[in-house]
């Protein structure tokens, strides 16, 4: 299950949450379904398709673009990925350079042992126009989403 840790707005009218997780599986196959871009409409609850773009040679994942058909607070979107950062077994981040959102998620994979392991998260958002709003209304909105995700990941991640 996903717990929330200081979550805060950042400087640049923007959204930051930092979440730790426990899946009962190891590090390895629980990194394994990660780098699997193609399963992440599995979890993702607000992506309807994602579809790989630009696939890099070997192993390392840096690089690899896809796009997602998504829909989050009301917006229908068609969004470019990167994968940002990669260390096998270890780091998977994506970054969206599309907006109103901009995008960016951090899986990092702790220490574990043959039947277990934690991750620390992080979900980065700009909020554009909706910045207008009160933190107090569109935090926790945002937190709902993001939490649904995670524990659907949670459950995937498990169920291998």
């Amino acid at each position: 299950m996903a717990t929330s840790e200081s979550n805060k707005a950042d400087k640049s009218s923007g959204l930051i949450l930092h979440y730790k997780l426990e899946f009962k599986q190891s590090k390895e196959k629980a990194f394994a379904y990660l780098r699997e871009i193609s399963r992440r409409k599995e979890f993702m609850t607000i992506v309807d398709e994602t579809i790989i773009t630009k696939k890099t040679k070997g192993r390392d994942l840096t690089g690899t673009r896809f796009k997602e058909i998504t829909h989050f607070l009301g917006f229908d979107m068609n969004l470019e990925y990167e994968i940002a950062e990669y260390a096998e077994n270890k780091i998977i981040a994506t970054k969206c350079e599309d907006g109103p959102f901009f995008p960016f998620m951090k899986v990092e994979l702790l220490k574990g042992d043959e039947s277990t392991c934690n991750a620390e998260v992080t979900v980065k958002l700009k909020l554009g126009a909706l910045r207008l709003m009160p933190k107090f209304i569109i935090k926790p909105t945002i937190e709902v989403i993001v939490k649904r995700i995670l524990k659907k990941l949670v459950a995937r991640i498990e169920a291998l």
